[in-house]
């Protein structure tokens, strides 16, 4: 049996991979399913979440009965810290995948204050990760990020909404807080006058009204598969804002254009994606010339070796899913 804590539809991504990798072993997977008062709270999605359960066979429990669960239980990050008291004689396993699990903005290093004292085991995605961040010690793992196990389809994705076969660019919408710092209507513009379809993905918390509109605008329509990595394979490249969505970019080989217009420290953007060829940085001031010759630059080359270098350097190219059952099924033989 593996455990999970779940209290956010966003977990999905993460899970299910792991969820899936246990099926084959006949491993059953038991959700403990908690409330976040969030957006992507479970309460918020009954139907979507019914259909996940049904179509992975996943048990599901109240929260309140996780302390007495019997084996390995996963978390992300550290939502629902603390739901599993001593009662609970088993190991405990954080998966970390945020840049600001390291460090927030006001530097509160949630690795040291709470990770290290509550979980047995903390995966990061790689062991660059953990460095960069200063965040090692002898509980950590280095078995990569499930969320990136799944394979997605581009035909798929394009008939499942309905989008232009070819010229397809995402852009990633930036944080409300970020939005007096460039000129969208420009970007989008520009994009128009290159004759790109502009699919715009934005954080269901981050809605505004009236962008709902835009013919090819998207939020949260799946959880999984995730819906950011599907518009990314049916996209020929991407226009970010300094997120750290630039992870997805590289696993799934999107090149990008960067506008940094975050107001935070650079090391909060993980700065280490974005020095490649596969990613072009712009002012918020550019012109028309200057944009049209970064999308050319990145539209008419391969950038396979540099993204298999991002990877290998940064992240790590394996099947996440399987050595983390593998770790525990080897624990449990311990």
């Amino acid at each position: 049996m593996i455990n999970f804590i779940f209290r956010e539809m966003t977990s999905l991504k993460y899970f299910i991979p792991i969820v899936e990798e246990c099926n084959k072993r006949k491993i059953k997977s038991t959700f403990y399913i908690d409330y976040c008062e969030k957006y992507n709270c479970p309460s918020r999605h009954i139907e979507d979440l019914s259909r996940i359960i049904s179509q992975y066979n996943i048990l599901t429990k109240d929260i309140s009965e996780a302390s007495s669960a019997t084996g390995h239980t996963i978390y992300c990050e550290d939502s629902g810290l603390g739901c599993q008291d001593d009662n609970f004689k088993d190991k405990k396993i954080s998966l970390t995948y945020q840049n600001d699990f390291f460090n927030d903005i006001e530097n509160s290093n949630r690795y040291h204050k709470y990770h290290l004292n509550y979980f047995d085991h903390i995966i990061f995605p790689s062991k660059f990760f953990a460095e960069f961040h200063n965040c090692i010690s002898d509980k950590n793992l280095y078995l990569g990020c499930p969320k990136y196990d799944i394979k997605i389809d581009r035909k798929l994705v394009i008939e499942k909404y309905s989008l232009p076969e070819s010229k397809n660019v995402l852009l990633i919408f930036p944080k409300p807080r970020d939005l007096d710092k460039i000129d969208l209507n420009k970007v989008v513009n520009f994009l128009d006058r290159l004759g790109y379809n502009v699919l715009i993905k934005n954080r269901q918390k981050d809605r505004l009204l009236g962008l709902e509109q835009i013919k090819y605008y998207f939020e949260d329509l799946s959880w999984f598969p995730p819906t950011t990595l599907e518009l990314l394979c049916a996209s020929d490249f991407a226009i970010n804002f300094g997120s750290t969505t630039v992870k997805e970019c590289v696993m799934t080989k999107t090149p990008l254009i960067n506008f940094p217009i975050k107001p935070h420290e650079k090391i909060k953007t993980l700065p280490f994606f974005y020095d490649y060829d596969y990613c072009k940085t712009l002012s918020p001031e550019c012109d028309f010339n200057s944009f049209k010759s970064a999308v050319e630059a990145i539209s008419y080359s391969n950038f396979d070796k540099d993204f298999e270098k991002s990877i290998s350097s940064h992240m790590m190219n394996v099947n996440s899913s399987k050595l983390i059952v593998d770790f525990i099924e080897k624990e449990n033989k311990a």
